[in-house]
C-alpha cells in the first residue's frame, strides 16, 4: 500500500486520487495545482473567517477568503464548498469559478470542473490564465 503525500493515509497503488482527502496521487506537481502555503497561518486565517461567517453567514468577502485558505491548503472539498456558496452570491466573479474548477478537478470531478472553467472563461474571455487552464483541462479530459 502507498501513502498519500498530503494526508499520509493509506491508498491503493492504482488510485489516481486519495479517497480520504481528494489529493492527486502523482509523483510530480500538476500545473493545475496552487503553491502550497504554510498550514498554520492558513488555519488561523480560516478560523477568523469562520467567526465572521457566524455573525454574517452570507458575507461574500469572508466566504471567498475562507475558500482561499482551504484552496491554498489543498483542502479541495472544503474550498469547493465555500466557493459554491460564494459564486451563488457573486456569480460574475470569474476567478472564483476558475478556482472552483480546479477544486473539482483535484477531486476527480472532471465534468463539473469543465463546466466551471467554461463559466470562468465566459466571464473573463481575455484572461489568458483561465484560458490556459481550460485548455489543459480539455486536453487532459480527452486523453
Amino acid at each position: 500500500m502507498a501513502r498519500c503525500r498530503h494526508c499520509e493515509r493509506e491508498v491503493d497503488d492504482t488510485d489516481a486520487f486519495c479517497r480520504h482527502c481528494g489529493a492527486a496521487l502523482t509523483t510530480t506537481e500538476s500545473p493545475l495545482s496552487p503553491p502550497r502555503a504554510p498550514s498554520r497561518a492558513l488555519d488561523d486565517m480560516a478560523a477568523d473567517f469562520l467567526s465572521r461567517l457566524k455573525d454574517k453567514p452570507e458575507d461574500p468577502d469572508a466566504l471567498y477568503n475562507l475558500a482561499l485558505t482551504r484552496y491554498y491548503a489543498r483542502d479541495w472539498a472544503a474550498a469547493a464548498e465555500y466557493l459554491v456558496d460564494f459564486v451563488r452570491l457573486v456569480p460574475e466573479f470569474a476567478d472564483a469559478h476558475g478556482k472552483l474548477a480546479l477544486c473539482y478537478w483535484h477531486l476527480g470531478r472532471r465534468e463539473a470542473a469543465l463546466v466551471s472553467i467554461r463559466q470562468a472563461v465566459s466571464l473573463a474571455p481575455n484572461d489568458r490564465r483561465l484560458a490556459d487552464i481550460a485548455t489543459r483541462m480539455a486536453e487532459a479530459d480527452e486523453a
